[in-house]
């Protein structure tokens, strides 16, 4: 999620509850979705989206700042390395989840 308020940029991620790992889950379902945002401008570490229903604004989740890491390996901390790592290996289970379930529904067809 980015957007820009007053000139400067903000992105944000939509994290799993009690944890610094990416939602993914989440983000793919949602991939193209507009979102209302409200957010507090004296503190912009957290935002909350909305869908637009016919009854109203709905709440659907709050995201917080994307954490940011360095990029280069020799610039990183040890939590930076991990959280890294995690997330690549997150991304490659999702993509295998993703592929299971093709193969299964390709089955169902034949």
């Amino acid at each position: 999620m980015s957007f820009k308020e007053k000139k400067v940029q903000y992105n944000y991620l939509i994290y799993q509850e009690n944890s610094r790992a990416i939602n993914q889950e989440w983000h793919l379902k949602n991939v193209n979705q507009k979102f209302y945002i409200k957010f507090d401008p004296d503190d912009m570490s957290l935002i909350y989206l909305y869908k637009k229903t016919p009854l109203g604004l709905r709440f659907v989740i709050a995201a917080e700042t994307k954490i940011e890491i360095h990029r280069g390996q020799q610039d990183q901390e040890d939590w930076e390395t991990q959280y890294y790592r995690d997330q690549i290996e997150a991304t490659k289970q999702t993509r295998i989840d993703i592929r299971n379930k093709t193969e299964e529904n390709l089955q169902k067809i034949v």
